[in-house]
């Protein structure tokens, strides 16, 4: 008698969608951009396309802005994970 071979299920798509807080806890702190970026030897419009979404950073400068802002990396963004 012949096996019968299951179907694999749909291959599901994940759709990840970010949101920097960085421009809302400079405001808390009563910080502006520009200092943020001073203080971190970064150019402001590095931070700025980090605060519209348009960039993610490496590892790296992302623990490095949170050190600097006394936040933790999880503060700085929210992460939306949505299964399609």
């Amino acid at each position: 008698m012949a096996e019968r071979i299951k179907p694999k299920p749909e291959a599901k798509e994940i759709r990840v969608k970010t949101i920097c807080n960085i421009k809302q806890i400079c405001k808390e702190k009563e910080l502006s951009i520009y200092a943020l970026a001073g203080t971190m030897n970064m150019h402001p419009n590095q931070i700025y396309a980090y605060t519209s979404n348009k960039v993610l950073p490496n590892l790296i400068t992302a623990l490095l802005i949170a050190k600097t802002l006394n936040v933790s990396v999880d503060d700085l963004w929210t992460i939306t994970i949505k299964k399609i």
